[in-house]
């Protein structure tokens, strides 16, 4: 079975408010949580490789000094004795035509991803509760 990252996430989202209102251990949770495993597994690469296309291109946009080291938002805090101090954060510093063009990639790669197909196996429960029309139709091809 191939289904989008955008489908994946739907039923990921559905599986999870499901088994929220659900917490008993049935035949059909298992068959959620047995297939979201395997959606997990198969995804992985994919988000993977995502999540380093969003790294490079924080990098690639990123603000630098003179000697081309990235820069860093900082957090300024006042110690005891009132002096201030600046603390590096973890966010990069971006330059405001950067930081545009930086999330206009990241929109781009975000369509890219939640349109790739995966192929994971289904897995067909064998009981099946009452479910509302939206989860009929969201579990369909994965558990149903």
């Amino acid at each position: 079975m191939k289904k989008t990252i955008r489908e994946l996430n739907e039923f990921t989202i559905t599986t999870a408010k499901y088994l929220a209102k659900n917490p008993a251990e049935t035949k059909f949770s298992y068959a959620l949580k047995k297939v979201q495993k395997r959606i997990d597994k198969a995804s992985e690469e994919v988000k993977d490789d995502y999540n380093e296309a969003i790294y490079d291109n924080n990098i690639k946009f990123a603000s630098t000094d003179e000697k081309g080291n990235l820069l860093y938002e900082v957090e300024t805090t006042i110690e005891a004795n009132g002096t201030k101090k600046e603390i590096p954060t973890q966010n990069l510093k971006f330059t405001a035509d950067k930081l545009i063009e930086k999330n206009k990639l990241q929109r781009e790669l975000s369509k890219k991803l939640l349109a790739t197909e995966i192929e994971f196996e289904p897995y067909i429960a064998t009981e099946v509760p009452e479910l509302t029309e939206e989860e009929k139709e969201i579990f369909k091809d994965f558990v149903l």
